[in-house]
């Protein structure tokens, strides 16, 4: 069984919002039985309700050159709404 590299780096994603308190409640339980069990023990229902939890803090584009922002920098990109390459040039 090979393990998909977008899966770990979404469940990576989802440990920072974890650790930084930003889930709570439904959101924060399914996000821990995400990262426990894998995302395909989620149903339907669940997976939006994770989906609609990570929104506000994970930006799929990048405001200033509108190339898509990779899992492993949308933690941060949720202040800047910028990807790693626009923050540093």
């Amino acid at each position: 069984m090979s393990i998909d590299k977008d899966d770990m780096e979404q469940a990576h994603f989802i440990k920072e919002l974890i650790a930084g308190n930003h889930l709570e409640g439904k959101a924060l339980e399914i996000a821990q039985q995400a990262i426990n069990k894998g995302p395909d023990s989620l149903s339907a229902a669940q997976e939006s309700v994770l989906r609609r939890a990570m929104s506000d803090f994970s930006p799929e584009e990048c405001g200033s050159c509108g190339n898509s922002i990779p899992w492993t920098e949308r933690y941060q990109a949720a202040t800047t709404g910028r990807c790693l390459g626009c923050i540093v040039s």
